[in-house]
C-alpha cells in the first residue's frame, strides 16, 4: 500500500515491496544464522538465499508471497534477542510483537508460525538456555501479536475471504472427517521437495524443479539436517538452541502443506526459504569446526573450496535457468502475458490518439485490462482499448470519427472459434502483421453484417436500447446427435455495468429447449457505443431429437438476478424467436 501510494499504480511500485524484502531476506539470513550457529554460517545462509532459484523468483513478482520467509526471519531474531534478556526491554518486545503480528499477514502458511516459536521458546526453557524473567517480555510481544491479529480474525467471519482455502483445503476437510488418505498421499511428493521433485506447474518455477537442484548444496542440506537431528540432543553442543530452531522450522512448515492439495506448490512451501540455507550452514560449521579441532588448515581451506563451489554450481544454475531455460517455456510466455507486453511496446506506444483497438485474451473480464494498463503505462491509450475473450468471440471496435483506425490483436498462442476465424474477410478484417507473439488485422469501414434480426434488447423500463441482436445463424447444419454452431452478430448501442450473458436456445417446433448456450466473451463494462462483436455458440443436438425444423430463442440475461433484458424494438417480451432453414 505504501508503495502504490508513494509511486502510482504501475509495475514498478508492484514489484519494489517483493525486491526489498528479498534483499532484506539476504541481509536477515545472515543475521540470524550468525546469532544461531556463528559468522560463518550466516555468511554460508545469505549467499544460500541470495543464489537461489526460489529467492530469486519471489524477489521479481508483484505478489505479497516472498514476505512470509523473510519476517519470519526477523521475528524469530527478534525473538531470540528478547528470550535472552533479563529485564524487559520495551523497544524490542514492542518489536518483536509488530514483526510476529505483520508476520500472520503475509501468507496463510504463516498462521503456524506464532505456535512453533512458542515450542521453540520452551524448548530453549527446557534446556535453561534463557531466563524465566524473559516470559514477561514475550508474553508482551505475544499479546501485542494477537492484538493486530484482530482485523485478519474479523475478516476471516466473512466466507468470501477463504474461498481460495476452502478451494484446496481436501485433505484438511478429509483429516478432520477422519480420512487421513490424502494427507499420506502428500507425504512422498512432500518430502521429496528438497531434491527430488518440486511441483509441476510453471507459474513458478522449472517444472518439477526442487528446491536444492543442484547436487552439492543438496548434499550440504542432508548433511545439515542430520547433524541438526543429533546434535539437538548433545548437550555438549553449544549450538542447541540453533539446531532446534531450524528442526521446528523445517518439518513445522511442512504442515500447511500437508494438509492442502498440489502439496509442493512454491508459494505453499514458501515458509521453508527461511530455513533451508541454514542447513548446508550447519555443515559447513560443523566440519570447519572438526578441521579447526585437528588443527588442520588444509581441511578447512577445503571446507572452504567445497561450500564456495556449491554456491557458484547454484548460482549459475539459478541464473540460467531463471533468464533463459524458464522464459523461453511457451507456457510461462503465455501465463506472463508475453504477447500482452510486446503488443504494449509495439503497438500501443505509437498508437494515434483516434485509433481504436480490441485485444483478444483469455480472461477479458478481470486480469487482461488490469495487466495491459500496467504493462502500457503511463502510455494514456489504454483507456482506448477494449477486450474480448478470443477463443469464443471476436469484437470490432467502434469508429466515432472516420479517419480512425481500427486494430484488432490477438496473442499468437490463442486460436480463434473454428466458428469466427472464416468470418474475418467477409466483416472487412484484413492481416496487417503478425509476429511470434501477436497477429494484428485491421478492420475497414462498415463491418457490419447483413441484419436478419434487427432486434433491440435494453433494461425493463428503460427507454434507450444497449444492445441491437443483427443477425444468428449456424455455421453447419443442424443435425440431431452432432455438434452444432451457431454466430450471434451484435452492435452495441450503449454503454453499461455490471454482469450479463447472452443465452441461445435450440428449440424443436413445440418450443421445447433441446439444447442451449449462456456465454458472453465481451464484457459488459468493455462495451462502446458503435461496436459490433460476434459470439459463437456451441451445442449438442441430443441423438433422439425429433426432427426439424428447428428455432432459436436469443436473449441476454443478469447471471446473478436471472432478470433477463427486455426487447425494446420490437417492442415485447425478453427473447426473439428465429426459425432455422432445414
Amino acid at each position: 500500500a505504501l508503495s502504490f501510494r508513494l509511486l502510482g499504480d504501475n509495475l514498478l511500485a508492484a514489484r519494489l515491496p517483493s525486491i526489498a524484502f528479498s534483499t532484506l531476506g539476504i541481509a536477515i539470513s545472515f543475521s540470524l544464522g550468525r546469532r544461531l550457529l556463528g559468522r560463518g554460517a550466516g555468511l554460508v545462509a545469505a549467499a544460500g538465499f541470495a543464489s537461489s532459484f526460489w529467492a530469486l523468483m519471489f524477489a521479481r513478482l508483484a505478489v505479497r508471497t516472498g514476505s512470509m520467509p523473510v519476517m519470519a526471519m526477523i521475528s524469530a531474531y527478534l525473538l531470540l534477542r528478547l528470550a535472552q534478556r533479563k529485564d524487559l526491554e520495551w523497544p524490542l518486545t514492542i518489536g518483536a510483537g509488530l514483526a510476529l503480528g505483520l508476520t500472520l499477514y503475509t501468507y496463510p502458511s504463516a498462521l503456524v508460525f506464532p505456535a512453533l516459536m512458542l515450542a521453540w521458546l520452551g524448548f530453549m526453557h527446557l534446556i535453561r538456555e534463557m531466563p524465566t524473567t524473559s516470559w514477561r517480555s514475550l508474553g508482551l510481544a505475544y499479546a501485542l501479536m494477537l492484538i493486530m491479529a484482530i482485523p485478519l480474525l474479523l475478516a476471516w467471519l466473512n466466507p468470501e475471504a477463504t474461498a481460495r482455502a476452502d478451494a484446496v483445503n481436501a485433505p484438511l476437510e478429509s483429516l478432520l472427517d477422519g480420512d487421513p488418505s490424502l494427507v499420506i498421499a502428500n507425504v512422498v511428493p512432500v518430502l521429496g521437495v528438497f531434491s527430488v521433485a518440486g511441483d509441476s506447474g510453471l507459474e513458478f518455477n522449472i517444472q518439477n524443479q526442487p528446491i536444492f537442484p543442484t547436487i552439492p548444496l543438496a548434499i550440504l542440506f542432508y548433511l545439515g539436517l542430520i547433524w541438526s537431528m543429533f546434535g539437538v540432543f548433545d548437550r555438549r553442543e553449544a549450538t542447541r538452541v540453533g539446531y532446534a530452531f531450524i528442526l521446528l522450522m523445517l518439518f513445522g512448515m511442512l504442515v500447511p502443506t500437508l494438509v492442502t492439495e498440489r502439496p509442493v506448490n512454491p508459494s505453499r512451501t514458501i515458509g521453508l526459504l527461511a530455513v533451508v540455507y541454514l542447513l548446508p550452514a550447519v555443515a559447513t560449521m560443523k566440519a570447519l569446526n572438526l578441521a579447526h579441532g585437528a588443527d588442520r588448515p588444509d581441511v578447512r581451506l577445503a571446507v572452504f573450496g567445497v561450500v564456495a563451489a556449491a554456491l557458484i554450481v547454484q548460482m549459475d544454475h539459478s541464473i540460467r535457468h531463471y533468464f533463459e531455460v524458464w522464459p523461453s517455456n511457451p507456457v510461462v510466455a503465455f501465463l506472463y502475458q508475453e504477447a500482452y507486453q510486446a503488443i504494449a511496446q509495439d503497438e500501443l506506444h505509437w498508437a494515434d490518439e483516434h485509433d481504436l483497438f480490441a485485444i483478444g485474451g483469455l480472461t477479458p473480464y478481470e486480469m487482461d485490462p488490469a495487466s495491459m494498463r500496467l504493462l502500457a503505462e503511463p502510455d494514456p491509450h489504454p483507456a482506448q482499448v477494449v477486450y474480448f475473450d478470443a477463443q469464443t468471440s471476436l469484437l470490432i471496435p467502434g469508429a466515432r470519427k472516420a479517419d480512425a483506425t481500427r486494430i484488432l490483436a490477438v496473442p499468437s498462442s490463442i486460436s480463434l472459434h473454428p466458428a469466427l476465424g472464416g468470418l474475418l474477410e467477409p466483416l472487412g478484417l484484413q492481416s496487417i502483421g503478425s509476429n511470434r507473439h501477436y497477429r494484428l488485422y485491421e478492420a475497414a469501414q462498415p463491418a457490419i453484417p447483413t441484419i436478419s434480426a434487427n432486434t433491440d434488447f435494453g433494461r425493463t423500463g428503460a427507454e434507450e436500447p444497449l444492445i441491437r441482436l443483427l443477425r444468428a445463424e449456424p455455421i453447419i447444419p443442424a443435425v440431431p446427435g452432432q455438434a452444432l454452431m451457431i454466430v450471434t452478430a451484435w452492435e452495441v448501442l450503449g454503454e453499461t455495468q455490471g454482469a450479463l450473458r447472452i443465452f441461445v436456445h435450440v428449440v424443436d417446433q413445440n418450443d421445447s429447449i433441446l439444447a442451449q448456450s449462456d456465454i458472453l466473451g465481451v464484457p459488459p463494462d468493455q462495451w462502446r457505443e458503435g461496436q459490433v462483436f460476434l459470439q459463437a455458440h456451441d451445442f449438442l443436438l441430443p441423438i433422439d431429437a425429433p426432427p426439424g425444423p428447428y428455432g432459436l430463442r436469443v436473449g441476454l440475461y443478469d447471471p446473478n438476478t436471472t432478470n433477463r433484458l427486455a426487447v425494446l424494438s420490437p417492442p415485447g417480451g425478453n427473447s426473439v424467436h428465429i426459425e432455422l432453414e432445414e
